[in-house]
C-alpha cells in the first residue's frame, strides 16, 4: 500500500533547517522522524510531495529528510527509490538534489 505525504499540507508551509534546535516544528529531523518514517514503517511505499511550500526548501532540511533516512534506516539506493517517490512539478530541481543525498549516503 502506498501513501501519501505532503510537506506543506501535512508538516509545514515554511520549512527550515536541519535540526530541531535550530527551527523547532519546521527541521528536516523532525519531518523525517515524525512523519516519514512512521509513515514508511506502516506502508510499502509512499510519495512525499514538495510543491505548496511557502518558504524555500534549504539543502540542509532535505539532507536531513533523505540523507537522513538513509543513516538510519540502512536503504540501498534501489530499496529507496523502490520505497520513496519525490514529487515536484514547481521545483523539479529538488528530486535531483534529493537523489544526490541519498546516493552519496548509500554509496559510504
Amino acid at each position: 500500500m502506498d501513501k501519501t505525504v505532503s510537506i506543506p499540507d501535512d508538516f509545514t508551509k515554511y520549512t527550515g533547517l536541519r535540526y530541531k534546535s535550530l527551527t523547532p516544528g519546521a527541521s528536516g529531523e523532525e519531518f523525517r522522524d515524525l512523519i516519514l518514517i512512521p509513515t514508511l514503517d506502516s506502508a510499502e511505499s509512499v510519495t512525499v510531495i514538495l510543491d505548496g511550500n511557502i518558504s524555500e526548501y534549504l539543502p540542509s532540511f532535505l539532507e536531513e529528510c533523505f540523507g537522513g533516512l538513509i543513516r538510519i534506516k540502512r536503504y540501498t539506493f534501489d530499496e529507496f527509490c523502490r520505497r520513496v517517490r519525490i514529487v515536484s512539478d514547481l521545483q523539479p530541481q529538488l528530486i535531483e538534489d534529493i537523489q544526490y543525498y541519498v546516493k552519496k549516503e548509500t554509496d559510504k
